[in-house]
């Protein structure tokens, strides 16, 4: 059995968390970067980090991935498959989940699990030091992730979840959109680090003030706990609504999702994009994780 390592090198300085640490031992690294960001000073001070100072001498390969079309990521692994002749489903991956945006995560999850059958998956996310309190600005437009656009039935009302992390306009850009019926806001509790609930809470309550919605808590510290928690609500709900579910917290909290949409199909997971990031995302590597799907 081999052991493939995959990583989006986006913004953050988070992507080198693990690389620092020199406890990556894989046969492959397969190196993903978003077209959109390419050109971009921080992708390619990382990038350069990454593939001359830590992979030097190793088996890498740079593979293009979008931040607005996931499907990009998906024909670049069917070609790498095709190219190098790998079966996934007898090998190892090793999934550093830290800066793949949701989109992109969701696929590489669907594709791991449903499509190649990968039997053992782990994960790696690295905890920031800090966290931008003013993440992006503004909204430009939405759209239902591809394979999670579950099954929506005319006769029901719409039901949305907005996960909540650190931003206002693509939560309300969703709302105004998709004029659910119901709206409920989630807080990020237990957070990864308990400053960074502070801010999520404002956004709340921030959101309340416009939004006529319940309010519960999702962990965003457990995978695990977050898929109980979500997959509780959608059997309960599903029987009366169109669910929609919009993940803007964790990653860790988006492999609950995951895990939760696993066992409920017909939810639709769907995502509204950013006109513009702040000039920073993230600082520092605070901890790395490793967990075992």
């Amino acid at each position: 059995m081999k052991t493939i390592f995959m990583s989006l090198i986006g913004l953050e300085e988070r992507v080198l968390g693990i690389f620092r640490e020199d406890k990556v031992c894989a046969d492959k690294y397969l190196l993903f970067v978003n077209t959109e960001f390419e050109d971009d000073y921080r992708v390619k001070t990382y990038r350069k980090e990454i593939t001359e100072k830590h992979l030097a001498g190793e088996d890498y390969r740079l593979l293009k991935a979008s931040y607005t079309d996931p499907l990009t990521i998906l024909t670049e692994i069917n070609k790498f498959i095709t190219e190098e002749k790998i079966d996934f489903g007898e090998n190892k991956v090793i999934l550093d989940v830290s800066t793949f945006n949701r989109q992109n995560l969701l696929i590489i999850l669907r594709m791991l699990r449903k499509v190649l059958s990968v039997p053992d998956i782990e994960l790696i996310y690295t905890v920031p030091e800090e966290v931008n309190p003013e993440l992006s600005r503004g909204a430009m437009g939405f759209a239902n992730t591809p394979f999670f656009d579950g099954n929506f039935l005319i006769d029901k009302k719409k039901l949305l979840i907005l996960l909540l992390g650190y931003e206002v306009d693509r939560p309300l850009l969703l709302w105004k959109e998709l004029e659910p019926s119901r709206v409920i806001l989630a807080e990020g509790f237990k957070p990864t680090v308990e400053k960074f609930y502070e801010r999520n809470r404002k956004i709340v309550e921030e959101l309340q003030k416009i939004i006529r919605a319940e309010v519960i808590q999702i962990s965003a510290d457990d995978p695990w706990k977050a898929s109980y928690q979500l997959s509780d609500i959608f059997k309960r709900e599903l029987p009366s609504y169109n669910i929609f579910v919009s993940p803007l917290n964790t990653k860790l909290q988006t492999i609950g999702l995951y895990l939760a949409w696993e066992k409920n199909p017909d939810i639709q997971i769907t995502l509204s994009f950013p006109d513009r990031f702040s000039g920073w995302l993230t600082k520092g590597v605070r901890e790395v994780r490793r967990y075992k799907l």
